[in-house]
């Protein structure tokens, strides 16, 4: 067993030596299939995740504390990117949209939303772009070397199913499942953030490689126009640094206000700078509903599908979790609460930042439908068990209301007459 001691100076040791061991640079990558995915014939429906040894992670785990201190202490990263930073999430991302698009209405423009990915963005990270990437935001020498360590002369094993194949080098990207490749991934693409800032009306929100570009106009050409000068200014960057947007995965959508008669383009024509198969551009097609990082987003900002949805993900969470136990067997009433708190819930409240106004009295039903069913679950009830309790409930009102009537007659009269009425209210 290692001393406590040893462990944290071997730890504090290889960050001021500036240098991560060769034995945890080499990883056993498995490939998780993605859910929800048509043909698994494709390697593109696979993440590649690394298994690393746990000693480095801890190492890992050090420095991306220390990364993440600095990025919010120095303004390193621009707020729009909500991933590999502390404090933020997919609801913030969420939010500063909607706003977004609620303010534009309330401003008399229309707005429209593009959404593009990254393709294979942790596998293709330039890494000598990114080591200097770190050392130009300033960062010290030991974290600069570090990180150059970290990154270079990494071997990985293919696994898959029973199989394992021979170690072979790896010279690009960052490992998917190491603690800071979530922030090195986010201080690469600090600069992408500023590429759409002289373009007017127009913002662009990034989860990690989830890029969103929203513009608002008077008009749905200058909505459009707008539209293509950010994706053609993020293209460009991508491209200068060895990646590119995801055709397949690029969405757009436009959002109507009330009483806006006049229909947005059905489609935009969006550059391909990597010529492909001879061509230049490629069209998406608008839709009237998205799936954006969990976020089921209608063009009129109505929130009926998405809640939908959660209260369908989150029956079928419980259904599964019956397994665990019954009434009679299995965990008891504070850990079915447990399981309900941490699994089923979050599930089903997820976005209501983004819709709760106080108004939303149908959809709360919805909710309360599933609640109700998570209720009797972790009450062991059976289904009519609520109706039931809540009869009951009024019975023993009634019959404590009618004796506390009884006590107060009672109190008025002999005692010879108070005792046996007392018997009989007791046997009543």
């Amino acid at each position: 067993m290692i001393a406590p001691e040893t462990l944290t100076n071997l730890i504090t040791g290889c960050v001021q030596a500036g240098h991560h061991p060769l034995l945890w640079r080499q990883a056993i990558v498995c490939a998780v299939p993605k859910r929800h995915r048509a043909d698994y014939s494709m390697v593109k429906n696979f993440r590649p995740v690394s298994l690393l040894e746990c000693m480095g992670k801890l190492v890992e785990k050090l420095v991306a504390r220390m990364l993440y201190s600095e990025i919010i202490k120095h303004d390193l990263v621009p707020t729009n990117q909500y991933r590999g930073r502390m404090a933020s999430s997919t609801l913030d991302a969420g939010l500063t949209l909607t706003h977004d698009i609620k303010v534009a209405h309330a401003a008399g423009l229309r707005t429209g939303l593009l959404l593009f990915d990254i393709q294979g963005y942790f596998d293709n990270i330039n890494r000598g772009w990114l080591v200097q990437v770190v050392a130009d935001l300033g960062f010290v020498e030991e974290i600069v070397s570090w990180t150059k360590s970290f990154l270079s002369e990494r071997s990985v094993c293919l696994k898959f199913n029973s199989h394992t194949s021979e170690p072979f080098s790896s010279e690009v990207g960052t490992p998917q499942g190491s603690p800071i490749s979530p922030v090195l991934s986010t201080l690469f693409t600090h600069a992408l953030l500023r590429v759409t800032r002289d373009i007017k009306w127009t913002s662009l929100n990034l989860y990690i490689d989830d890029g969103a570009i929203l513009a608002c106009s008077k008009t749905w050409a200058e909505v459009e126009s707008s539209l293509i000068k950010a994706y053609t200014a993020c293209a460009s960057w991508l491209s200068r640094v060895g990646l590119k947007a995801e055709p397949d995965k690029t969405e757009l959508m436009y959002f109507r206000k009330q009483r806006d008669y006049e229909d947005p383009p059905g489609q935009i024509s969006l550059p391909r700078l990597q010529n492909h198969n001879g061509q230049t551009h490629y069209t998406v097609t608008a839709v009237h509903r998205i799936r954006y990082l969990g976020f089921f987003i209608d063009h009129k900002l109505r929130w009926e599908h998405h809640v939908t949805t959660m209260c369908n993900r989150a029956h079928g969470t419980m259904k599964g979790l019956q397994l665990l136990g019954n009434s009679v067997q299995g965990l008891d009433f504070a850990q079915w609460r447990l399981v309900y708190n941490a699994i089923c819930l979050p599930v089903l409240t997820y976005g209501c930042q983004l819709w709760y106004t106080g108004t939303e009295k149908g959809l709360i039903n919805k909710l309360q439908v599933v609640q109700n069913e998570g209720v009797r679950l972790i009450a062991g009830a059976f289904r009519s068990e609520l109706r039931g309790l809540s009869e009951s409930s009024k019975q023993c009102a009634r019959r404590a209301q009618s004796s506390a009537k009884v006590a107060n007659a009672i109190n008025g009269l002999s005692p010879q007459w108070s005792g046996i009425l007392m018997l009989a209210n007791r046997r009543y």
